[in-house]
């Protein structure tokens, strides 16, 4: 295989090998960002839990119920648990990604029903509570009054002493009571309950003693006034057994809402976990990836740096051929220097052949005029030699003389048109020369 498809090869795996590694880490980085906020959000499920949890109990102590606050912890605990259940990518949350979690999920949502359940019947059962607290309030300060006036009537009518001080004593009954379900509605104390009934029992007895004084049956607005005040003695007690049942089952919810929050709380710890879990396995997954493809990128790390040093050595091996070739190429040089100079000598050669051959012209052009001259001489001699000689043997000599003369001139002409063709020839195989000696440069 060629070096350069090996360093392309190389090159091609190592980007892609970089680019998985960085897809790799970004998603990694993603996906731990998501998680933590997944966990975030699990955790906080946990603490709205336990924040309702303690409202609910706090307003049984202080006798007030901050339904606003609740009610938006409520909305908040299922708007989240909404989000873990079916995910929300506006907030970067996923849907459960494994059977376990979805299943622990759905096993929350059936416990948060029940106690959003139990928060809305503790809500409804509070105010209802609070509301008989006020009523029972406003009947004892009126069985108060009753009793303030059933004193001063017994005064005023002379009544014995023990009667007034009964009544005296009705008074201070009627704040015990009161006190009592204060004591009651704060601390949830059944023994302070206990005593309420016996502060019944001894209203109601000074009410019998009442009924039957002598001097008071005499008294029709003593009576009346008797009548008035028992009324709202069994008022005031029915009030109060009511206020016990609806305070009883107070606290039973708020004791179900206590010990359902602590399973809520293990459940939800247990989908944190489930959670964490998920998160550190797809972690070590996605850096098993990053390993190897780090070790992957590494072994071509290693294949770049051996085709490297095979270039290298070739490099070297090329650098010693091209100074092996260097004195080479200053024998060619010279080579060249010589050609270049055999060529400039047959350039001026050549020129010097143009001009043998502009002179071989000349001289043919002129041997043509003098062989014409020549025959016309010899014409003229023939001519002039028939007049004055008669002899035929002379007359023969002299014509072969002449012809002899005339043959030389024409012999001469035709040399010198030979010599000139030869020149012509030679001139042309020069530039043909020159032409290939400028090519060969």
């Amino acid at each position: 295989m060629k070096i350069t498809t090996i360093i392309k090869i190389v090159g091609a795996m190592l980007s892609f090998l970089l680019l998985l590694i960085i897809v790799v880490t970004l998603y990694l980085l993603d996906r731990q960002i998501k998680d933590a906020n997944v966990v975030n959000i699990a955790g906080r499920e946990r603490m709205l839990t336990q924040q309702i949890s303690k409202e609910l109990y706090y307003a049984l102590l202080v006798r007030k119920l901050d339904k606003k606050n609740i009610q938006a912890a409520q909305a908040e605990l299922r708007s989240n648990f909404d989000d873990l259940l079916h995910g929300n990518e506006s907030r970067g949350m996923y849907a459960p990604q494994t059977p376990e979690i979805e299943k622990e999920l759905m096993h929350i949502n059936g416990l948060l029903v029940r106690f959003e359940t139990a928060i809305e019947s503790f809500s409804n059962d509070f105010l209802k509570s609070l509301h008989t607290y006020n009523e029972l309030n406003i009947l004892n300060q009126r069985l108060l009054e009753s009793s303030e006036t059933l004193t001063l009537l017994s005064v005023s009518l002379g009544t014995k002493g023990t009667i007034v001080n009964r009544a005296g004593k009705q008074r201070m009954l009627t704040q015990k009571m009161a006190r009592t379900i204060s004591e009651f509605f704060t601390l949830r104390d059944t023994d302070s309950y206990k005593e309420l009934y016996t502060f019944f029992g001894q209203y109601k007895y000074s009410l019998n003693i009442f009924s039957h004084d002598l001097i008071l049956n005499k008294s029709e607005k003593a009576m009346a006034l008797l009548k008035q005040n028992r009324k709202l003695f069994d008022e005031y007690r029915n009030e109060s057994n009511r206020f016990y049942s609806e305070h009883n089952r107070l606290s039973k919810q708020i004791a179900f809402i206590y010990e359902f929050n602590t399973v809520l709380l293990s459940a939800f710890n247990s989908i944190v976990v489930h959670y964490a879990s998920h998160s550190d396995k797809k972690k070590e997954r996605l850096e098993l990836v990053q390993l190897i493809a780090g070790m992957i990128a590494l072994i071509f790390v290693l294949i770049a740096f051996l085709s490297l040093s095979s270039i290298i050595r070739q490099f070297d091996k090329f650098s010693k051929i091209t100074e092996a070739l260097k004195d080479k190429e200053d024998i060619q040089c010279e080579r060249a220097s010589e050609l270049e100079q055999a060529t400039m000598g047959i350039g001026q050669f050549a020129k010097n052949i143009d001009q043998a051959i502009m002179h071989a012209k000349q001289a043919v052009l002129e041997s043509e005029n003098a062989a014409k001259e020549l025959g016309d001489l010899s014409e003229e001699l023939e001519a002039l030699v028939h007049k004055s000689l008669d002899d035929e043997q002379n007359m023969d000599a002299i014509d072969k003389v002449i012809d002899r003369s005339e043959d030389i001139a024409i012999q001469s002409v035709e040399e010198l048109h030979a010599t000139s063709e030869l020149l012509e020839k030679l001139h042309n195989n020069l530039l043909t020369l020159m032409k290939e000696m400028q090519q060969s440069k």
